[in-house]
This record gives structure tokens, sequence and C-alpha cells, in this order.
């Protein structure tokens, strides 16, 4: 059996805490960022349970692949376009000014981590056993 999707989950759930503490410790972009990188590692975990990974971070282009794999993600669709933006932005402060409102605040990450358990909890659920 394939342990690959077992251990994006693993990553996936640790970037999830860490997005939890960061947001607890009022550090909003990097919870921001850790959220984005929580959804795609899941995203990853379900698309290599049946195919090899491709080599992207756009999370609707990893949800592309992953709804080509028979995963339903329709209900997850506006929670993945939100948190693209955060994938390069959060991390260099030149791109900062490309965000609707410049650097991510609370606002920003309640509304990052707000969807993030149930896309996990889909996640595992759909993993194989």
């Amino acid at each position: 059996m394939n342990e690959l999707p077992k251990e994006w989950l693993r990553l996936s759930l640790e970037d999830s805490k860490t997005a939890q503490i960061l947001f607890k410790e009022s550090i909003w972009s990097h919870a921001c960022f850790h959220a984005q990188q929580a959804v795609e590692k899941g995203l990853k975990a379900l698309i290599e349970s049946r195919k090899e990974v491709p080599k992207i971070h756009d999370l609707l282009e990893l949800a592309t692949e992953a709804e080509k794999c028979s995963f339903d993600l329709k209900n997850f669709h506006d929670y993945f376009g939100y948190l693209n933006q955060f994938y390069t932005s959060t991390r260099y402060p030149f791109l900062t000014a490309v965000l609707p409102h410049g650097i991510p605040g609370r606002k920003e990450a309640e509304q990052a981590l707000r969807d993030l358990d149930d896309f996990l909890e889909f996640v595992g659920k759909n993993l194989p056993k």
C-alpha cells in the first residue's frame, strides 16, 4: 500500500496546527500561509491515493486533479480560491501589495481558518484505510 497519502495528510495536519497556533499568537499572515499549505497537502493526499501528484501549488488546479480522481470538492472551491492568494504573497514583502487588503490581518486569518477543519475531515474520511 502506498504510504504517501498518509504522509501528505500528516504534513497537512501539522500545517493546520501551525496555522492555529500562529492565529492565537496574532501572527495573521503566517496563519493564512499555513492554512493554504494545509489545504495544498490535503489535496495532494487525495490525489496521491489515486495517482502521482502533479508539481503544482494552485489549489484550484489541485482540486481539478482531485476531482478527476472522483473526489467531490465543489463545496470547497470558494475556499480554495480564497486561500490561493496566500501562497506567495505572504512570504515576500514586495508582494503583499497585490493582496486586496494588503498584509493579512485577523479578519483574513479567520476566513483562512474557517473551513480548514471541515476540509481536513473530508480528506481523512476519503483516504483509503
